[in-house]
């Protein structure tokens, strides 16, 4: 046996030691999971290659089992209450959940649970009005709503200078940039976008693919924590005439998608579908904003990918989930 469990069994007393039902509780109650990482390990569970169908099914209707049997689930209107709370508490922003963290998973009415998340909503938005009071009575410590930088991406038509590459700081000076790599001719001082080898590839660019404008928002500052937001930008066609897009195959457990790579996106994002089945980490939510300003509200989460060339191995990746991608795979090198 292992050694936390001896060392659990041999602090019992000895008339007790010889009891297999006591000893049998306190394990139990020791090692058992609490019912929210069954009902994790029933929606997450992956079938093994090596297994059947039914030693899969068994398996999750066990986890199923444990699940309502821990938050005492014993007749139809309380699994009906369950499946409606569970389904609203996928909606509930991600706060709300930091809010209740307390509660949450023993949180089995809906109506208990929209009650409280009225409540959170309520006072939320209250503080958010006395913020914006001071702020008026307060003009020196008001802060400015955002900061709004937009960049504009023309033809690269010179040498790439990098005395250029610096930003300026507070105090008026230049802080200077990490060099820049090509992945395209893996020279320094310029990126894929920039590269000197596609330039008569650029310069048969449709003219009105020349006007592409990120403007990125910094959010106001609040007590509150908030969503995160970024912005992508979202492929929807390939125009006659424009460079065709750098691309890569990418493996998300046995699937084989075809990722996009953008400089411009801010996190990678990811087309829903690829996801069924698959196993992540997080249950945050981020705010998306295309480059036609369409925004989204998505889950966050992160998926172990690899490049499939039989050379790397997987690495954890941020990505935002949505239906809305009309590709399979948009990669951020920012992220």
């Amino acid at each position: 046996m292992p050694s936390d469990i001896v060392q659990l069994i041999a602090r019992e007393s000895e008339e007790n030691f010889d009891n297999y039902n006591y000893i049998k509780s306190v394990l139990l109650k020791r090692f058992k999971l609490s019912p929210e990482e069954f009902r994790k390990k029933f929606l997450h569970h992956q079938k093994n290659s090596e297994k059947s169908w039914r030693e899969y099914t068994f398996e999750i209707s066990n986890y199923f089992q444990e699940w309502i049997e821990g938050l005492k689930i014993d007749s139809f209107e309380k699994m009906k209450n369950l499946i409606i709370t569970d389904q609203i508490k996928r909606q509930a922003p991600f706060e709300a959940k930091d809010h209740f963290l307390d509660e949450w998973t023993r949180l089995v009415s809906p109506l208990e649970l929209a009650d409280k998340l009225n409540e959170y909503e309520l006072v939320r938005s209250d503080r958010k009005y006395e913020t914006k009071r001071k702020q008026q009575f307060n003009p020196i410590e008001k802060h400015t709503k955002s900061n709004q930088r937009t960049v504009r991406h023309k033809l690269f038509t010179g040498t790439w200078d990098a005395r250029n590459m610096g930003y300026p700081s507070r105090n008026g000076k230049s802080k200077q940039m990490h060099k820049f790599s090509c992945y395209s001719c893996s020279l320094e001082g310029h990126t894929a976008r920039f590269c000197p080898s596609k330039a008569h590839q650029r310069g048969k660019l449709n003219p009105t693919a020349l006007g592409d404008v990120i403007t990125t928002t910094e959010p106001e500052k609040e007590d509150a924590p908030t969503v995160l937001t970024a912005k992508i930008n979202v492929p929807v066609e390939v125009a006659a005439n424009v460079m065709e897009l750098e691309t890569v195959q990418v493996k998300l457990g046995p699937r084989t998608m075809t990722g996009i790579i953008d400089s411009g996106a801010q996190i990678s994002v990811i087309h829903e579908d690829f996801t069924s089945g698959i196993k992540y980490e997080g249950e945050g939510y981020i705010e998306i904003s295309s480059a036609f300003g369409e925004r989204e509200t998505t889950p966050l989460r992160i998926f172990e990918m690899n490049i499939d060339d039989g050379v790397h191995g997987p690495v954890p990746v941020t990505c935002a989930v949505t239906k809305k991608l009309v590709s399979d795979l948009l990669l951020s090198t920012a992220a």
